[in-house]
């Protein structure tokens, strides 16, 4: 009780009779620590949200090890006068080809003109690497392609609403291959660290990708922002060039899948 009693005393006697101190030496601490604030990084990636021997992790860094994707955003466009007529097909194609050369690090962009058509008439698989047909090609019957893309388990809700006025622009951005080479041989290594022990050169090689990940992801963090917001105003911009035809720019959707790769 003695001991309790003194401390209660001691912060009585520092803190609440010289409260102007107190303010002063806490500002004073504050602004020390303040000058080192823009080196200060928060981690809120897979690594720090989630234990390394997390089953999940795991098979989502074999996944993406596999089919790793790229950054990309989903435009939806829905025409005043229908899809299935030879002036807004003309118009999505103008728009994605558009996007496609006026923007440097689109690597392609997709739309219903160039998805394979299966049941417009039908077509079996072992006739695909023959001739694949899409939207582009000639003599297709529109109202076929209408079923089929309402119909389809592999279309049906991914590529056109269920009333077939609202399809979508997938453009996807050029994928950073440095990125995901370091990424990919650091999780390798992690891997094989939670079945055996590394062995020494293991070690150093593990130590070496960590470092050299980490400061790749810092160094171009705000250079890759940077140029996926130019990306991004550039593509606002050519939608807006493209308002006079009547259609309607519906949504915007974004997706940088490094964000839960670290």
């Amino acid at each position: 009780m003695k001991i309790i009693a003194k401390a209660i005393n001691f912060y009585d006697y520092l803190i609440l009779k010289r409260p102007y101190l107190s303010l002063f030496s806490a500002l004073l601490i504050i602004s020390f620590f303040s000058l080192s604030i823009q080196d200060f990084k928060m981690d809120a990636s897979a690594d720090s949200l989630v234990l390394e021997n997390d089953k999940a992790l795991k098979y989502f860094r074999a996944t993406s090890a596999r089919y790793s994707t790229e950054d990309f955003v989903v435009i939806t466009f829905k025409p005043n006068n229908g899809i299935y007529n030879k002036e807004s097909l003309v118009l999505l194609d103008n728009i994605s080809k558009d996007i496609k050369s006026n923007i440097p690090d689109v690597s392609n962009v997709l739309t219903i003109l160039d998805v394979p058509l299966l049941d417009s008439p039908k077509v079996g698989f072992s006739d695909l690497s023959k001739e694949q047909r899409t939207l582009r090609s000639k003599n297709i019957d529109l109202s076929l392609v209408e079923k089929e893309f309402l119909t389809s388990p592999l279309y049906k809700n991914l590529l056109m609403s269920e009333d077939s006025t609202t399809t979508i622009i997938v453009v996807n951005f050029s994928k950073d291959e440095e990125y995901f080479n370091l990424l990919n041989k650091r999780n390798n290594l992690r891997e094989i660290k939670l079945s055996r022990e590394l062995t020494s050169n293991e070690k150093k090689l593990l130590n070496n990708l960590e470092l050299s990940f980490k400061n790749y992801s810092a160094k171009n963090s705000a250079r890759e922002k940077e140029n996926i917001k130019n990306s991004i105003h550039n593509i606002i911009y050519i939608i807006h060039n493209f308002k006079k035809y009547r259609w309607h720019f519906l949504n915007f959707i974004f997706s940088n899948p490094k964000k839960t790769n670290h």
